[in-house]
């Protein structure tokens, strides 16, 4: 109790947005399809963060992408697949601090190396941020929760979020769910030596034993180490083509937005020569312990290396939430495949929509 009533008299102080955003249908966000659509800044915890709102209609449920990385925004670009979430959802992406359009606001003109040692990143303020982006949305659009899906890195902020304040969200589905940094290295690096081994791939199977197993101490040998990983990994990938937005592909977005993924890539593995400790050593779900009061969705490629399917099926066994289901899809690795984005779709439409009560 003392927890909620300490959230009512903070939940101003986490964002400021102007009284005129609240109006949905404004003439000047309505699309040629006949769509909405707002893109912004909104301060949120001290920084102007970036996010994109694209929606048929604003009576539906607010669904937030939590996006995977860190640092790889989803912002940027649209497909099939989200084209058909905004028929029946408020869909939000949220570029998070670090990353894409809020990187680039925050960093300015500072160069990057300075801003690299003077800006740290961490696990509790991205969580902590995430909770004020659902927070601000759901003022915005005065609903009473929202439903969050995640994959892989967002996937992991997405379970802290819900357990931290199960009170804002309807439910979580996630894809390629991150459970522990450290297990899934250890777990990448023999899956990689076995797989040389097996190909007989003496050039590989040598980078590897230079490499020797991680920990690491710069972040280039894990660059080498997630690039043999992929290699690897065999899963089909989606064929629901994407296609960048406009104002998202100028020479200065594009620079930006790798500069982004960058820092956070270095804040994530850490950085020894430079005192960056990194945040994936910290990284592990079992501290957040099994009891979830939101519903919880896993879909998990059957071929997935990145994020190996027996720490996600493990992981989930020992959850109890009101419901809890895993999807298991064959020949999928950790990029999702059509049939997993399909049955996903599927899933939002016929059952999570359902979920949310009626806010309006």
């Amino acid at each position: 109790m003392r927890m909620f009533v300490l959230l009512l008299f903070t939940v101003v102080s986490f964002f400021s947005y102007s009284a005129n955003e609240n109006n949905c249908t404004k003439q000047s966000n309505i699309t040629a399809n006949n769509s909405f659509q707002d893109e912004l800044f909104v301060t949120i915890n001290g920084i102007e963060q970036w996010i994109a709102i694209r929606a048929k209609n604003c009576k539906n449920p607010i669904l937030l992408i939590v996006h995977g990385g860190p640092g790889s925004t989803s912002s940027y670009y649209t497909n099939e697949h989200f084209e058909e979430l905004e028929k029946s959802f408020i869909v939000v992406h949220w570029d998070q601090r670090g990353s894409g359009k809020t990187f680039a606001r925050d960093i300015s003109t500072t160069p990057f190396d300075d801003y690299l040692m003077q800006t740290p990143l961490t696990i509790a303020q991205l969580i902590d941020d995430g909770i004020a982006v659902s927070k601000y949305l759901l003022q915005r659009f005065d609903k009473r929760k929202l439903i969050l899906r995640g994959g892989s890195w967002g996937a992991y902020l997405s379970m802290n979020m819900i357990h931290t304040s199960p009170e804002l969200f309807y439910a979580y589905v996630g894809h390629s769910q991150l459970v522990d940094a450290n297990e899934k290295l250890t777990f990448g690096y023999e899956k990689s030596i076995e797989l040389a081994e097996k190909f007989e791939d003496e050039e590989v199977l040598k980078l590897l034993k230079d490499l020797s197993p991680p920990p690491y101490d710069h972040p280039r040998k894990y660059g080498q180490l997630f690039r043999i990983i992929k290699g690897f990994e065999k899963g089909s990938q989606s064929t629901k083509k994407s296609r960048v937005l406009e104002g998202y592909n100028s020479e200065e977005e594009r620079k930006f937005r790798f500069l982004g993924d960058d820092y956070s890539w270095m804040h994530f593995v850490g950085f020894k020569r430079l005192g960056i400790k990194g945040m994936q050593r910290s990284v592990n779900l079992d501290k957040l312990g099994f009891k979830f009061r939101v519903p919880i969705f896993i879909f998990q490629g059957e071929k997935d290396l990145t994020t190996p399917q027996h720490l996600t099926a493990n992981y989930l066994e020992q959850v109890e939430a009101p419901i809890k289901e895993y999807f298991l899809i064959p020949d999928a690795g950790h990029e999702p495949s059509d049939k997993m984005l399909d049955a996903e779709l599927a899933l939002f439409i016929d059952r999570v929509k359902h979920l949310a009560k009626p806010d309006n």
